[in-house]
């Protein structure tokens, strides 16, 4: 194999088995994007209870604001029920953007419009009474301002009821409206409410729900920068090596020329032969 063709090869080579380490061995750590998790012992459910005029729609939600634009990979809810028939439960996430009608509530807000992302998760155990819903996202970049809206499947039914358990306090992480969305799914179907779930026990009307935002890990960042400079510095050292040998021979014909005398392979003939 030619010189320059090998060296190229090599090189090609530490690229392809660090881009591959970088690969298999990149960790990624979260980030709290928004934060209301300390919740107790109440919950919002997902239908009418014995507290009376619960706002229609099995759908409950909070608009929330994040620093932004950023990228939200998961969320976390606590789901509150009293199922004690421990019936699977189907946790439906979904993320919208405030560009709808105007709440009919008159809160100021938009409706949840643009559905950005839909994520679910199925929790089988109920036993606890209180159990964490978590969902994933592919990146989803956000402006700063979105609404997450909850379903449930199938949700409530005679006595035993499902929800999402509600703050004693505002988010910890982010901001959020003191208010819960209300509705079916259906578009111009929305409306705000900030006393009915006051009424039935809780203290705010913050959804205890966590969104976090995936960031490569410290160690991933330097094996990628140490690597790096492996790579220049290996192929400075072979730069070097491949100009030494022109370099001795023009410093040999330099001397040859100075001193009158000619290489050892180069030995004039005489005159007579």
């Amino acid at each position: 194999m030619p010189f320059d063709t090998a060296v190229r090869f090599r090189s090609l080579s530490v690229v392809f088995a660090l881009f591959i380490c970088c690969t298999v061995t990149k960790t990624f750590g979260t980030v709290v994007l928004y934060q209301a998790s300390d919740s107790t012992n109440n919950f919002a459910p997902d239908g009418p209870d014995p507290t009376p005029n619960r706002p229609s729609g099995e759908m409950i939600g909070n608009t929330v604001a994040v620093l932004g634009p950023c990228s939200i990979s998961g969320a976390t809810v606590k789901v509150g029920t009293t199922d004690t028939g421990n019936v699977p439960q189907q946790v439906t996430m979904n993320l919208y953007l405030n560009d709808g009608p105007a709440d009919p509530d008159g809160s100021g807000l938009l409706q949840p419009g643009t559905l950005i992302a839909s994520a679910t998760d199925t929790l089988v155990s109920l036993g606890t009474g209180i159990v964490p819903a978590t969902f994933s996202f592919p990146s989803i970049v956000v402006s700063g301002t979105f609404t997450f809206v909850l379903s449930f499947s199938p949700g409530s039914s005679g006595s035993a009821y499902i929800g999402v358990m509600t703050d004693n306090s505002a988010p910890q992480a982010g901001s959020a409206q003191n208010t819960l969305w209300y509705g079916s799914g259906a578009a111009g179907g929305w409306a705000t409410n900030n006393t009915w779930a006051i009424a039935d026990g809780g203290v705010t009307n913050y959804l205890d729900a966590t969104f976090v935002s995936a960031v490569p890990e410290p160690r991933s960042m330097l094996l990628m920068v140490f690597g790096s400079a492996g790579i220049f510095i290996r192929n400075a050292r072979i730069r070097r090596s491949r100009s030494w040998p022109r370099r001795r021979q023009g410093a040999d014909r330099l001397n040859a020329g100075i001193s009158g005398r000619v290489p050892a392979c180069g030995l004039p003939r005489r005159a007579s032969e």
